[in-house]
């Protein structure tokens, strides 16, 4: 099992479980770093009773959960179908939507989309602290009358390591092999088969509008990057640490940091062996003094397939070669793939092509997940009742009503 808390009065930011284990029938969590715990004492599906303690300081909270308002419940207005593909001996299993609505059907046949998640292990509907953005999304574009296919990513709920072993061009894979069972449909307009992706997913949706032209008719990017991977992760951090309230020397030297770590996976990323990077990571944690147990941490999340792939990539590669009809939206307060840096990388793109094809919004007081937001700081994600604002679903909306 695993565990994050989130403390607005200690950050804000999000901080590991060192310990989740089952104790005479309550759960209890630790948090080393923190030198909390918290006892779980019963629990149902709307509310928690917990011993919160950390040092000497000891009390009992009870939590209630927050609702999720947009969430659609069943039965649905329309037709859900659990499938499962195989893509080189891995199972996807998912769920295709088919519309009632035939207002957009041509002789019997629909225009589809598929939904690709962002980065780390995330199932079918995107889920996070509660939320569902891609069952939320799925029921609005079936409503609007296109069948929607989304699934769990690779490993996700069979074996983790399926998904540690796999990188953004894995992931592809997955998405061509959704595609071509989309196509296999008698009741799909393959002539309208698009994709929409969410952060790592929108750049895939980048990559597969660039790279397999002649199956994707349009894409939609939430909060897709237009920066490598290593600008991108460096802008991140900076951004989240500053709204949590971390000093500024503190920053500068993350930064510093992780720009040199960063360096060294690019200079030796093409190699198949990970001794020279390890040996060059070695090298960074002692001349900046980290303990064993950071050094070791970074070498195994650095040395990772994902990683390796991910840092390397340069979206403005794949954008620039992007024909098909595109929404590119970015959420005015999003930290983890901030607005105004992607969208001056993009412009830049824009005055070297001819391009008139990408349609680029930005989502007022949008995080990251396309929530309204005071701060777009992680700890709000949990605590917004709002999925998704209704201003994105509607830039969605118009945008697809103008394909169509």
């Amino acid at each position: 099992l695993d565990a994050i808390l989130i403390s607005i009065d200690q950050g804000g930011s999000m901080i590991p479980a060192s310990l989740v284990k089952y104790e005479d029938s309550n759960l209890i969590v630790s948090f080393d770093s923190i030198k909390a715990k918290i006892t779980i004492l019963n629990k149902n599906e709307d509310k928690l009773k917990t011993i919160f303690q950390q040092g000497s300081f000891k009390t009992e909270l009870s939590f209630s959960k927050i609702p999720r308002p947009q969430h659609p419940i069943p039965p649905y207005e329309y037709e859900e179908k659990e499938v499962t593909l195989t893509n080189a001996k891995i199972n996807l299993n998912g769920t295709l939507t088919v519309p009632s609505n035939k207002s957009l059907s041509k002789e019997g046949k629909f225009p589809a989309i598929i939904l690709i998640t962002g980065s780390g292990a995330q199932n079918r509907d995107e889920e996070i602290f509660g939320h569902k953005p891609f069952l939320v999304i799925s029921d609005f574009l079936t409503k609007l009358g296109f069948v929607t296919l989304r699934v769990d990513d690779r490993g996700v709920g069979i074996d983790s390591k399926i998904i540690s072993n796999s990188d953004t061009f894995d992931f592809i894979s997955d998405a061509i092999c959704q595609i071509n069972y989309l196509k296999s449909l008698d009741f799909i307009d393959i002539s309208k088969i698009g994709v929409l992706g969410h952060s790592e997913g929108g750049l895939i949706s980048f990559i597969l509008a660039s790279e397999y032209s002649q199956d994707i008719s349009f894409i939609i990017s939430l909060a897709g990057p237009a920066l490598r991977g290593d600008i991108l992760l460096l802008l991140q951090q900076e951004a989240i640490a500053r709204a949590s309230g971390v000093k500024e020397k503190d920053i500068k030297k993350m930064i510093e940091i992780n720009s040199a770590l960063y360096g060294a996976v690019i200079k030796y990323k093409d190699e198949q062996s990970n001794e020279n990077l390890i040996n060059e990571i070695k090298n960074i944690a002692k001349k900046y003094k980290l303990s064993k147990e950071d050094a070791e941490r970074v070498i195994a999340e650095l040395t990772s397939k994902w990683f390796k792939t991910f840092i390397a990539i340069d979206p403005s590669y794949y954008i620039k070669k992007i024909k098909c009809p595109a929404l590119l939206l970015f959420g005015e307060k999003d930290l983890q793939v901030p607005a105004k840096q992607n969208l001056e990388a993009i412009n830049s793109i824009l005055s070297q092509t001819n391009q008139t094809n990408l349609k680029i919004i930005v989502a007022p007081s949008a995080n990251h997940l396309f929530q309204k937001a005071s701060t777009g700081n992680i700890f709000e994600y949990a605590l917004i009742k709002e999925t998704i604002s209704d201003d994105t679903l509607n830039f969605i909306k118009d945008f697809l009503i103008s394909l169509f």
